[in-house]
């Protein structure tokens, strides 16, 4: 006969309490969690040395969780404890058993009602008291737990970090921890299709999700390749009782298409505004539309939004890319936004560089460079010297990155720049960089930082369309060189 199987129930529920958990830090966010899912409409939280104590105005645990903490609590059957263990999910209170996952010394859980009253005290070892109390003028939960086990400065760094979305008052040591979102120009509020608070003109490069259970954080999402935006979404509609992050990142997935067109939605209807905002909000709105574009998110809407500056003969409108895809005659100059320059007595689009290649790219169009005004025989002098300083530059400056090193996209950027221009007396050769500073152009040789936002650019763009290596060679290359005829041509056919 073989021998019995003997469990250390308590050392197995330990585990059983924690497995779900990080760490027991996240004990007392889950246990604000808990308290908003149940109705609170005011929660204090108060983390100290070994004592945490968690008070929930307007919250409501069902008693009957409370009394199946004590069934867990106490020395009873195994069939008993877990069956209590299993009641707590189905009631979402499964922060109640973290709590006594912890260990505690001391656990103190008061539940008043204006019908009346329940409270669980449990010292040390001792067993579980559970006793009724009178009615209450409104509903109210306390928890007190006393754990050496639990760090209450990582605590208390974890609280204020997951409550920062909170939408009920919720302070931390007296002191309010909610800050919403901070990033972007603007803020806004989306209820479908999930409640989702917006921040739009962000400085990001794809959309980034917090997704949140009764307000506070779960998990943090991106979403590579659409426009950018920063969201809080609220999942708790979507799932009940404990879930994973994966879990949640799942449920948002099938929405996001509805809840991006939202947002562009959104930021279409700051375009009226755009005169009058800073450049810097406006152009991260208008790369996350051309993105939008791109992808496709609602594209005829978006290309007849009037989001480029056009200025000439004293003169300043604002044109769609409709407006630019029906232009008569040569494209429009382009000056970059931070020239500041006199009115030209062209028409004149102020575009970044990185907006520049991915307009041409859209519309199929190579837009040319107006220099500065003022530009005299002086300018070319300190131009000439620039080329100088450019030179000793190449010699001293950054090593290029051996090939080998370089990301497939770079080495295909590289590879079909060098095929792409002619200059008499030589050919051009074409090397990647550290960092992030310019583009440098020297007698036959361009130096592409990697980091460059222009260089990343066309990186991305020629590894989608390799067409779109004549937009990368006329946006990168220097003037003086003239780019193959055969790729101009297979350009404009294709485009």
């Amino acid at each position: 006969m073989n021998p019995a199987l003997e469990i250390d129930l308590d050392a197995g529920f330990r585990a059983v309490a924690r497995h779900q958990l990080a760490g027991t830090w996240q004990v007392p966010a889950e246990l604000v969690r808990m308290a908003i899912s149940c109705g609170a409409r005011d929660v204090e939280a108060h983390i100290r040395s070994r004592k945490t104590i968690i008070e929930a105005i307007g919250a409501e645990v069902p008693f009957a969780a409370i009394e199946g903490l004590a069934t867990i609590l106490d020395d009873g059957g195994n069939d008993l404890r877990l069956g209590a263990f299993a009641a707590l999910e189905d009631l979402d209170a499964m922060a109640l058993g973290w709590a006594v996952g912890s260990n505690p010394r001391r656990l103190k859980i008061e539940q008043r009602s204006p019908e009346g009253g329940i409270a669980l005290v449990r010292n040390g070892e001792s067993r579980a008291q559970v006793t009724r109390l009178n009615p209450a003028g409104e509903s109210i939960l306390r928890v007190v737990i006393e754990s050496p086990n639990i760090d209450h400065q990582q605590a208390a760094a974890w609280l204020r970090t997951a409550g920062r979305f909170a939408e009920i008052p919720l302070r931390l040591n007296n002191e309010d921890i909610r800050s919403d979102l901070t990033s972007g120009c603007f803020r806004s509020r989306l209820e479908r299709p999930l409640p989702t608070s917006v921040a739009l003109g962000v400085s990001l490069e794809t959309p980034r999700l917090w997704l949140l259970r009764h307000g506070i954080l779960e998990a943090r999402v991106s979403v590579p390749g659409w426009p950018a935006f920063e969201g809080a979404v609220e999942l708790a509609g979507e799932v009940g009782g404990w879930v994973s992050p994966a879990d949640l990142r799942r449920s948002v997935a099938p929405h996001l298409p509805d809840l991006i067109s939202r947002v562009v939605g959104l930021m279409l209807r700051i375009v009226p505004r755009f005169p009058d905002l800073k450049p810097s909000c406006r152009e991260a709105l208008v790369a996350a539309l051309l993105t939008a574009v791109e992808k496709g998110v609602r594209r005829q809407e978006v290309e007849r939004a009037p989001i480029f500056q056009l200025a000439g003969d004293g003169r300043r409108q604002w044109v769609s890319l409709a407006d630019l895809d029906r232009w008569s005659g040569p494209p429009p100059a382009v000056v970059d936004p931070t020239n500041r320059s006199q009115a030209l007595g062209i028409p004149t689009l102020r575009l970044g560089e990185r907006e520049l290649v991915r307009v041409g790219a859209i519309l199929g169009i190579v837009f040319r460079s107006v220099p500065p005004a003022g530009y005299t025989v002086g300018t070319w002098l300190r131009g000439a010297l620039g080329s100088v300083l450019q030179s000793i530059w190449a010699l001293l400056g950054s090593p290029s990155i051996p090939d080998e090193n370089l990301r497939p996209g770079e080495r295909n950027l590289a590879r079909g720049l060098a095929r792409s221009y002619f200059f008499p007396g030589g050919d051009v050769s074409v090397v990647f960089i550290s960092g992030r500073g310019p583009v440098r152009q020297t007698r036959l040789v361009l130096r592409l930082p990697r980091g460059n936002p222009l260089v990343q650019e066309c990186v991305r763009a020629v590894s989608g369309d390799s067409r779109w290596l004549y937009v990368a060679a006329r946006a990168l290359g220097s003037p003086g060189w003239v780019i193959d005829d055969g790729l101009r041509r297979s350009w404009i056919v294709g485009g």
